[in-house]
């Protein structure tokens, strides 16, 4: 959710159409967050899908082959019980899959887009029977606070926001070296 926060608080255009459509679906359910309120966000859905896309959870994924595999194209053979490395941040930050890579664009998550893209070129949970079993929960969740800290709060850069954000290189897990820096003020509710 920092990452999420932190791209809105730089892209305040993005921020402000989020927080229509947010508001926008609240007041049609008076004012309460169900989980088919959620789902009347297609923005919402692509802002968060453009942050697992710039900021993967993971940025590799560890996979072992279970028989020979000819990669095609080529003379490579996996043999059964190889060791596979699928890049994920590089994927994701491939020019050729998303023009731009370093600019958070939630429109590349449009339906149109994503069908012109190859089905594994975003994997931020993996992909087959082996992926993350908590995607559906998780994507809920940071929808879910979203929500209500964009119904309540207005994101903005502060002194101490880093731009761009230094990556930690001792962790397992994307995090940056000095953590998300930003500045919250409060909106005025009816």
């Amino acid at each position: 959710m920092s990452f999420c926060l932190y791209e809105l608080a730089l892209n305040p255009d993005v921020q402000e159409r989020l927080r229509v459509e947010v508001l926008a679906v609240l007041n049609r359910n008076n004012q309460k967050l169900t989980y088919d309120s959620v789902q009347e966000m297609p923005y919402l859905d692509q802002v968060v899908a453009e942050t697992l896309r710039k900021y993967p959870i993971l940025p590799h994924l560890l996979r072992r082959s279970t028989k020979q595999y000819q990669i095609p194209d080529s003379n490579l053979i996996l043999e059964p019980g190889s060791k596979i490395i699928i890049p994920v941040h590089s994927i994701h930050h491939d020019p050729e899959l998303y023009p731009d890579p370093e600019k958070f664009d939630p429109s590349r998550f449009e339906p149109e887009e994503i069908k012109a893209r190859h089905p594994f070129a975003y994997l931020p949970f993996g992909e087959g029977p082996r992926n993350c079993i908590g995607e559906r929960f998780g994507k809920l969740q940071v929808k879910v606070g979203l929500v209500y800290l964009l119904r309540d709060f207005r994101f903005s850069k502060s002194e101490k926001t880093q731009i761009p954000l230094k990556f930690s290189s001792t962790t397992f897990l994307i995090s940056t070296q000095e953590g998300v820096h930003l500045r919250m003020d409060g909106l005025a509710r009816p």
